[in-house]
């Protein structure tokens, strides 16, 4: 939400210095300055979208009836397998941004002693996989012996 706020006031501020400068060299045609604000609104929307797209597309997930596999990397990948006995609780976030692309943020806090908070980023149906991740957490709790249970 910050990122959109910041980018938003940025271009408000840049297409104010563009209509500025305009002025000052005595732009006749209107439609310059219209093209020059859109192609700063274009070229600033790729740099902030960008990093979200990249971590997109450089994450996999997999999810068994025991673990939670999440592939990350397209050059090196890096494997991390969190055993769903080991969830305490899933989260889900959407910011303004995911909620018009039907995406959301995924957070898993576990027992783990490497990955406490496990995030998946740009799921598309957040709410059905933080209900598959519960149901199979659940499920594995009820055959087993879990600690909590003691």
């Amino acid at each position: 939400m910050t990122r959109i706020v910041l980018w938003s006031l940025g271009n408000i501020a840049a297409c104010i210095v563009t209509a500025r400068i305009a002025a000052r060299l005595q732009w006749t045609n209107t439609g310059d300055v219209v093209w020059v604000c859109g192609a700063i609104l274009i070229l600033s929307g790729l740099f902030v979208l960008a990093p979200v797209f990249w971590t997109i597309i450089s994450r996999r997930y997999r999810l068994t009836n025991q673990r939670l596999i999440i592939e990350r990397g397209i050059f090196s990948q890096t494997i991390d397998q969190t055993e769903l006995i080991r969830v305490d609780d899933v989260r889900i976030y959407k910011s303004i941004t995911d909620r018009l692309f039907g995406l959301g943020t995924i957070a898993i806090i576990s027992t783990d002693a490497t990955d406490r908070v496990v995030t998946i980023a740009g799921i598309p149906s957040p709410d059905q996989l933080a209900d598959q991740i519960r149901s199979n957490m659940r499920r594995l709790r009820q055959k087993s012996l879990y600690v909590e249970q003691l």
